[in-house]
């Protein structure tokens, strides 16, 4: 439970569409980059994904609702103690360990996947989250942003779609 209504709306619903927009298509990368041995894009990922799983985990103390992808002053980690920043940081570079083995591979791959389900479960919604890439994620998604949107505009919370999706007035 969140006391602050602001903060609670901005977890769930920012956290949700970071988990949406920008988790899962790198989760899914992810996976491609290990299978297909590409192990630095694989670290790339994972590094960035850790990144956006710790802004959402933020979010339900004190981290920043608005993340511009050029926006150098954003920290990931505000609002998150120092051992889950820690385990944050020792889970992205578990990629490095984790190249030249094949069986730490999944080991660290099971442990990344955890990482993001634990992230997506503390937001509370009762159903998974569905990638947007898939067919069955997109209305969903939709559905989920229509929702949210009206009460971050009334609590004066930045809307957590890129720019460019944006009608302008």
């Amino acid at each position: 439970m969140i006391p602050d209504i602001r903060r609670s709306v901005a977890f769930r619903a920012i956290g949700a569409a970071r988990l949406l927009l920008y988790v899962h298509p790198i989760l899914e990368d992810l996976r491609a980059a290990v299978a297909a041995e590409q192990l630095d894009v694989a670290a790339y990922c994972a590094r960035v994904l850790v990144l956006r799983c710790a802004s959402i985990r933020g979010l339900r103390t004190c981290g920043e609702p608005e993340m511009r992808p050029d926006q150098v002053t954003f920290d990931p980690f505000e609002g998150l103690d120092e051992g889950e920043v820690r385990s944050a940081l020792q889970l992205a570079r578990g990629a490095l360990t984790a190249a030249s083995d094949i069986r730490e591979r999944d080991i660290w791959l099971d442990r990344v996947e955890q990482y993001v389900n634990e992230t997506e479960q503390s937001l509370g919604y009762e159903v998974s989250l569905t990638s947007i890439r898939t067919p069955g994620g997109l209305f969903p998604g939709l559905r989920l942003a229509r929702e949210w949107l009206g009460i971050l505009e009334d609590l004066e919370l930045p809307l957590p779609i890129p720019k460019a999706w944006q009608i302008s007035s």
